[in-house]
């Protein structure tokens, strides 16, 4: 059985809206020490942080911190994001919307200051600690 996948109008506007919020959300002049990326698999978008190794700076390393699932028979997106042991959990403050940059915005209402959460600043980035933290919505059920 093939798996489902989205469909193509849904996809391209909703990699837009992704992409959009990204040239948004970083500064030109923060480029060299944070991006934010997305890939598309079946009906999932997920987010990627993207940023120099700290022991490294010639070695990017990801960070898988969002997904957006959409559901071709409602047209309804869920917010997912992933604990520490690399698990997805529904993000339980939001609830399932047809609008997904609601849920973008959701997701971006979760983040500390010091991943980009509010206007990006200089002094705020690189992420310490190295890796992402846990939006509190996402809880373990």
């Amino acid at each position: 059985m093939k798996p489902v996948e989205m469909p193509i109008e849904v996809r391209t506007h909703a990699e837009e809206l992704i992409k959009e919020f990204a040239r948004k959300r970083i500064p030109e002049d923060l480029e060299d020490k944070v991006r934010i990326l997305h890939k598309t698999r079946g009906c999932a978008i997920t987010l990627i942080e993207e940023r120099p190794h700290f022991m490294r700076p010639g070695l990017w390393t990801l960070f898988e911190v969002a997904q957006f699932r959409y559901k071709p028979s409602t047209g309804i997106w869920t917010l997912y994001c992933r604990d520490r042991h690399h698990k997805w959990w529904r993000f339980t403050p939001e609830p399932p919307s047809r609008d997904l940059a609601a849920l973008i915005r959701a997701w971006m209402r979760t983040q500390p200051a010091s991943s980009g959460g509010s206007t990006p600043s200089t002094s705020s980035f690189p992420l310490a600690p190295p890796t992402p933290l846990m939006p509190a919505g996402c809880l373990h059920k």
